[in-house]
């Protein structure tokens, strides 16, 4: 029941603290990027994951050059505005053959992946793929769009719990398990000082729901409940069947 979509973000949609920078556009994310102290990609990804609370396994990003070279493939210079869902895949089936793109692309996927993806581009017709453009107010009025159907058979629930001092954390991140299918029971701040590292603790250590959030968030540290069944601090929270304990580290910071 696997299905490809292709979604157009609202680039121009302003954000009140854009990546702690203040007020932005979502197409200042590039260069925003290289105000960082990594001065790394990951940071865009990062960042459209928190403000449209979607999942982002991986990215690949062309700059200025390589999209008007792309562009330049029709015989026509193309703005972003007039292109359509078919254009992006003819980009796609293009971008890993074109030598002149070579320094303009940028991605965290491994070779596996990428030849993956464009297997399953070349493999099918334009037509086979949804397509739509993401208002603004998709961000407070998620649709179905990105739900995991086997997270939803699953139907485990989830608590998730702030272990920073940094307001809001854990309602941004509840957001996201929420528009992929989890029930989020509670959000809160965790009980007692705050935590160096992020954990997720859960009853059942091969649900695809914890390896799936593990994943989204970066979170390796995965530990079952029976080492916290005696955790005056945490027991009150076990009713739920996976606890995502939030520490600095996944908060996204320049």
């Amino acid at each position: 029941s696997r299905k490809a979509g292709i979604y157009f973000l609202p680039v121009d949609l302003e954000i009140a603290n854009l990546g702690g920078f203040g007020q932005n556009k979502i197409y200042s994310l590039f260069g925003l990027a290289g105000l960082t102290k990594k001065k790394d990609l990951n940071f865009i990804s990062d960042q459209i994951q928190e403000v449209f609370a979607v999942p982002l396994d991986g990215f690949l990003f062309t700059d200025n050059a390589g999209f008007s070279r792309l562009s330049n493939s029709f015989g026509e210079d193309l703005g972003f505005s007039s292109i359509k869902a078919g254009d992006y895949l003819f980009f796609l089936r293009h971008v890993g053959n074109l030598p002149q793109l070579f320094g303009s692309v940028k991605t965290n996927l491994d070779a596996a992946t990428l030849l993956n993806l464009f297997n399953k581009v070349l493999s099918n017709r334009f037509n086979k793929f949804d397509n739509e453009k993401l208002s603004a107010g998709f961000i407070d009025n998620p649709t179905n769009q990105f739900l995991d159907s086997i997270i939803e058979e699953e139907a485990k629930t989830t608590i998730v719990l702030n272990g920073t001092k940094i307001p809001f954390l854990a309602s941004a991140k509840s957001r996201l398990i929420r528009n992929i299918g989890s029930r989020v029971l509670e959000t809160a701040n965790a009980p007692g000082d705050p935590y160096p590292k992020s954990v997720i603790i859960s009853r059942d250590k091969q649900s695809y729901t914890l390896r799936r959030l593990s994943q989204t968030f970066g979170i390796s540290d995965l530990r079952l409940f029976s080492s916290f069944e005696d955790d005056p601090k945490l027991s009150q929270f076990l009713r739920a069947d996976i606890i995502i304990l939030l520490g600095p580290d996944s908060a996204n910071s320049r």
